[in-house]
């Protein structure tokens, strides 16, 4: 329906966009907000619902689709569990939905607890549907794709003001060579020592702050032109000078604790013949 409003807007037809946006408009969805955004409506987070009782809570508990559904995950069943756990939401108001979220997440169901607490409609509770969110959690492969992503969009957008003309070839290229040494060496010593935890260090955190100023000034001196030449020329040698120390940070840092996994292991009653 968004699209639909999006393609009758590019045509000219604007009663026709406004309609289908209406249809779309005051709920707390992606599209939904999109919607409101094209009505020139301002977005606010709905107020968390109020807690579950123990009676709703106990209700859940007793409904035999519930029941049934917990015995299938119980057996391992997940399809037939899942297929079961759906039936049994379906045209239930958001208490019970919201009842059926905490249970799930109470047991360790949590793509279901997800699903319930995704199905209201009035009551909304925000911490039953982001779980990732609510406990902290992070996957060792998220660890190391998150900064991977942050160096690719640094990289990606100061290679397009190099092309452009408004970044030197050698700070893109020290970009390039300091993340080379960061990677390789995070991967050697994730696969040759212990585990690697991705944990960015303070100099590496203003490293980056450093270039998205640079970046973002570059991109608003190409909009309105306003921006001092001695300010952009000054913080491509502050940006320079912050990639050599946070390079030779890292290197230092895993360095050190490269050689000090090594004299455990070569001192470890394991090791010694």
């Amino acid at each position: 329906t968004y699209w639909l409003g999006r393609a009758q807007q590019a045509l000219g037809n604007k009663e026709a966009a406004r309609q289908a946006f209406e249809r779309l408009a005051g709920h707390p969805t992606f599209y939904s907000i999109l919607a409101d955004e094209e009505l020139g409506r301002s977005f606010r987070l709905p107020d968390k619902a109020r807690s579950i009782s123990e009676e709703e809570a106990e209700r859940v508990r007793q409904t035999p689709g519930v029941q049934r559904a917990m015995a299938l995950f119980r057996l391992d069943m997940r399809t037939e569990g899942t297929r079961e756990w759906n039936w049994t939401l379906r045209n239930r108001d958001d208490r019970f939905l919201l009842a059926a979220a905490q249970f799930a997440q109470q047991l360790g169901i949590y793509d279901r607890a997800i699903n319930a607490a995704d199905r209201t409609r009035n009551e909304h509770d925000y911490s039953l549907r982001y779980l990732a969110k609510r406990f902290g959690w992070q996957s060792q492969l998220g660890g190391w794709l998150d900064p991977l992503a942050d160096k690719a969009l640094v990289l990606s957008v100061c290679i397009a003001l190099m092309l452009h003309g408004d970044l030197p070839y050698w700070l893109v290229g020290l970009i390039v060579i300091r993340d080379l040494v960061i990677v390789s060496g995070a991967v050697t010593f994730h696969f040759n020592y212990a585990p690697l935890h991705a944990a960015p260090t303070l100099v590496g955190k203003l490293t980056t702050l450093t270039l998205l100023v640079l970046v973002v000034l570059l991109l608003w001196h190409n909009i309105s032109g306003g921006v001092p030449a001695w300010l952009l020329d000054g913080l491509v040698y502050v940006c320079a000078a912050m990639l050599l120390i946070s390079g030779i940070d890292y290197v230092r840092r895993w360095s050190a604790k490269a050689r000090t996994l090594s004299r455990q292991k070569l001192t470890s009653p394991e090791t010694r013949p």
